[in-house]
């Protein structure tokens, strides 16, 4: 759904998810977004090499889950930060290596229709996430919102899991 627009509810109603003002939080996570993204594209990390690609999905799940976890738990900002460090860290990783399998796997005839697709998907996807995430805000709160949003995530998780072993086998 909409993580970005929940944390900035959750900083602006929340003391422990902001360290100093409320611009200098958004600073600070604009800043962890970037330093990340760099880590990951352009570091190359020696016992990331020895996993696979579904094992760096995953993983990246993985920190995202514990990122939203720990708004949900209350937790200090400083949690979210780590764990969105290491869910960007290993997406930034796993970007140059996407697109390398998807210029192996598919043809160049349909590669510009796949990549547009996945683009739209993401494209519209954001949109969307927050719309419905000032829904879930206005009709349940910010707690359930978080339940909510965790819950949404782990669906996605699972359901894009089930399409890779399925892929596999």
């Amino acid at each position: 759904m909409g993580y970005g627009l929940l944390l900035n509810v959750s900083m602006v109603s929340t003391s422990n998810l902001r360290l100093g003002s409320y611009s200098q939080t958004l600073v600070i996570l604009q800043l962890t977004s970037l330093i990340g993204l760099l880590l990951g594209s352009f570091l190359r990390f020696n016992w990331l090499e020895k996993i696979n690609y579904g094992q760096l999905i995953m993983l990246a799940n993985v920190a995202l889950v514990f990122a939203i976890g720990s708004c949900f738990l209350g937790l200090p900002l400083g949690y979210t930060l780590f764990f969105k460090l290491i869910g960007i860290i290993l997406s930034g990783y796993m970007a140059p290596k996407y697109y390398t399998d998807l210029v192996q796997v598919i043809d160049e005839e349909q590669l510009t229709r796949v990549d547009s697709l996945v683009n739209f998907v993401l494209l519209i996807s954001a949109p969307l996430g927050i719309l419905l995430t000032t829904i879930c805000l206005q009709l349940f709160g910010l707690k359930t919102s978080w339940l909510l949003e965790l819950g949404a995530t782990l669906i996605f998780i699972l359901a894009g899991e089930i399409v890779i072993y399925k892929n596999k086998h």
